[in-house]
């Protein structure tokens, strides 16, 4: 089962495992629309809504991309301890990052670390891209590294932990037996690894600030030029 997480765990773009697909079909429903000039105006209306979702994808995929890059150039110490995390029996694990807009949500937090297991082996982390994997989504506001950074901070605690973390947070916020988001209760110990995190990334920005010519714009500002720059259509 584990087999192809075997060999390194890494930060990867959430994106990343469909995106050639949707590069394939919005290639494909670009050359449909503009042959099929006899297609009713429904007919049209719908593979143009399709297309503007694709390019909405590509869109989004482009940022992660970006901000991603942003985030390891400014505290590459915390990406570094993420980018190699393995689980409490030695286990790589891939932590998926998404940035999404906010009607792509389905929680009021501007971000959040979703949180289970592998059946049968409570020491394994698994999320919507398989075992031994985590999903962290970020909405796209302005301080959304500073958010990235406390999201990484509870996988830290979460990833090595996730056996009795996962006993703590049934016990402490739900008792049900579907685990969601994550706490910040005063004795949540991923709480305070998503704080620490957040305090060394506010540090690292600070130093990165000062002693780089180099400004990065902000996550709203460059969804606006990546929106720009395909051509107005999204």
């Amino acid at each position: 089962m584990f087999l192809a997480h075997s060999v390194a765990g890494e930060i990867k773009n959430g994106y990343d495992h469909e995106i050639l697909n949707v590069q394939e079909s919005l290639k494909t429903m670009t050359v449909m629309l503009h042959k099929n000039s006899d297609w009713t105006y429904a007919e049209r209306k719908m593979i143009t809504a399709k297309i503007m979702y694709l390019k909405r994808v590509l869109m989004y995929y482009e940022l992660t991309e970006n901000l991603l890059v942003q985030f390891k150039t400014i505290a590459p110490e915390l990406y570094h301890e993420i980018d190699t995390i393995r689980d409490k029996k030695g286990r790589p694990v891939n932590v998926y990052v998404k940035f999404i807009p906010h009607s792509a949500s389905n929680i009021s937090a501007w971000g959040a670390t979703y949180i289970d297991q592998v059946q049968g082996d409570a020491d394994a982390y698994r999320s919507s891209y398989g075992p031994l994997t985590v999903s962290v989504q970020i909405w796209v506001v302005s301080k959304a590294l500073l958010v990235l950074a406390h999201e990484l901070g509870h996988v830290k605690y979460q990833v090595p932990n996730l056996a009795s973390y996962v006993v703590y947070h049934r016990a402490q916020y739900t008792g049900s037996n579907i685990v969601g988001t994550i706490g910040h209760d005063l004795g949540d110990r991923s709480g305070r690894s998503a704080e620490r995190f957040e305090k060394i990334f506010t540090r690292s920005y600070a130093r990165y600030a000062k002693g780089s010519n180099r400004r990065f714009q902000n996550p709203v500002g460059l969804l606006s030029r990546i929106k720009k720059n395909s051509n107005g259509s999204i």
